[in-house]
């Protein structure tokens, strides 16, 4: 198989030397965003590296770690929490996991939930990174331009993951109309004149302008990093989560669905709700259905084929704000 000139530098750096810490980018952005679709995207995309992932998922439920590529070498999953604040000391296990168990890996890809800042993740990684075993190599933020506003307006977290980034993708620009992606550049300059930016359609970049690239300018056991969550940030660096102003309903059943009572439900779904996603199981339909609610857009499509020894079931998350008070569970049920 003949590599491409960006594939082949990019293993060089892999075959020629003996890395002493293994790179860690971290993969951020509220809500559908599209982090898991960038995720995808760089393990398929035939770069010749064995890279771990370590995913950490809002809710009882890990959706996420279900969709990601079978070509990930390890996946941890995190699911339940925000590695931002309670979870710290899982995310060390993990990274001790992926580490310890997995001589070969060439890299570490952390996808964060979409309520995490990335700061206090960053300084876990940078000052409690178990024997230097591994390196932050840079935080990749993903932005959803069509949602771009509203997401500022709805949580204080959202305004972190701009701030407290070295790389800012513009994703889903073919969303929106031509002039809306350099807006948005302008309004994130207001904020953070250091990261560099690039727009997007389903996360497609290049690989080689996101890993082993040397994009964190946080420096380890440097004045950039909090030593904990409580301190006051330096140089205006922002960290509120938010994580607090959010809750979920997980949902699953092994009835098979009705794909278009279904869909009713979906239109008939409260403003409150930001954001939903899942696998569905769909009544006579051998193929497994990928659910991805992101504001007010809803797309449902074909997946993979139920494998012959899998549990055919529906499994969602939704993810907004006082959801306890709602009827949406007792509703799934009756589909």
């Amino acid at each position: 198989m003949t590599m491409s000139s960006a594939e082949a530098d990019l293993s060089l750096q892999h075959d020629g030397e003996q890395r002493a810490s293994i790179p860690v980018t971290i993969l951020t952005g509220f809500l559908g965003s599209g982090k898991t679709t960038l995720l995808n995207h760089i393990l398929r995309s035939g770069h010749c590296l064995k890279v771990a992932v370590i995913v950490n998922d809002f809710g009882d439920i890990s959706i996420d770690e279900k969709l990601i590529s079978r070509r990930a070498q390890n996946i941890v999953e995190l699911a339940n929490g925000c590695v931002c604040c309670s979870m710290q000391g899982d995310l060390l296990r993990a990274i001790r996991q992926v580490t310890d168990g997995a001589r070969n890996i060439d890299y570490i890809l952390l996808e964060t939930s979409g309520l995490s800042d990335p700061l206090p993740v960053a300084a876990s990684i940078l000052n409690n990174g178990p024997d230097n075993a591994v390196r932050l190599d840079g935080i990749v933020t993903l932005v959803d331009a069509m949602n771009f506003d509203d997401n500022l307006e709805h949580a204080e977290v959202a305004f972190s993951q701009l701030v407290n980034t070295d790389l800012i993708l513009i994703n889903k620009i073919d969303l929106v109309e031509e002039h809306v992606p350099e807006l948005i550049q302008q309004g994130i300059k207001k904020i953070n004149r250091s990261a560099r930016m690039l727009a997007c359609v389903n996360g497609n970049v290049d690989p080689c302008l996101l890993l082993d690239v040397r994009l964190s300018g946080l420096k380890q056991n440097g004045d950039m990093i909090p030593a904990t969550e409580d301190e006051s940030p330096e140089g205006g660096r922002h960290q509120g989560h938010g994580l607090s102003e959010f809750d979920n309903i997980s949902f699953e059943s092994l009835k098979p669905f009705e794909l278009e009572p279904f869909r009713a439900f979906i239109a008939d779904i409260p403003e409150n709700v930001y954001r939903g996603k899942g696998i569905l199981n769909i009544a006579g339909d051998d193929f497994r259905r990928i659910f991805q609610l992101v504001g007010e857009r809803c797309v449902v499509t074909r997946d993979r084929p139920w494998m012959p020894d899998e549990i055919r079931k529906t499994q969602l998350v939704l993810i907004g704000r006082r959801l306890g008070d709602t009827d949406l569970l007792t509703r799934l049920d009756h589909l």
